[in-house]
């Protein structure tokens, strides 16, 4: 389910740390993260990158670069078990809420892509552990 708001934007959630750094899984690997990573995904990789052209350049001045994210709750806690989540809140991690506009993300099943450039950051929560069953 997503979280829209009106009908320009919706919400999407992000494991990432204080600086906006998250867990994830690249070619190298993580040690938290072991799903496949976002270029074992192509329609995300490719369609959002045909659909949406990035701004190109953040508030900092840095190169913008899509982002991973999921488009709901449930999607983010069926990625993270309860055991990758208890790791996650003892390294610092919360769950970052991003807007972003309609046009400027694209999502499956398991994950969404999102142009971090064109979204903003709106909120924190904390990681919730949840029993494996209960979910």
């Amino acid at each position: 389910m997503n979280t829209k708001l009106g009908s320009a934007t919706t919400r999407l959630f992000r494991v990432e740390d204080h600086i906006g750094v998250g867990p994830y899984q690249n070619r190298k690997g993580s040690v938290v993260d072991d799903e496949p990573t976002p270029h074992h995904h192509p329609m995300l990789y490719e369609e959002l990158d045909a659909a949406v052209e990035c701004t190109g350049v953040g508030e900092n001045g840095s190169v913008c670069r899509p982002r991973y994210a999921f488009d709901s709750l449930d999607q983010l806690y069926r990625w993270f078990d309860t055991a990758e989540r208890v790791q996650l809140r003892a390294h610092g991690f919360k769950i970052a809420v991003y807007e972003v506009p309609d046009d400027a993300w694209r999502g499956d099943a398991y994950q969404a892509k999102f142009h971090y450039c064109d979204s903003s950051r709106v909120e924190e929560i904390e990681i919730e552990i949840r029993l494996e069953g209960r979910e």
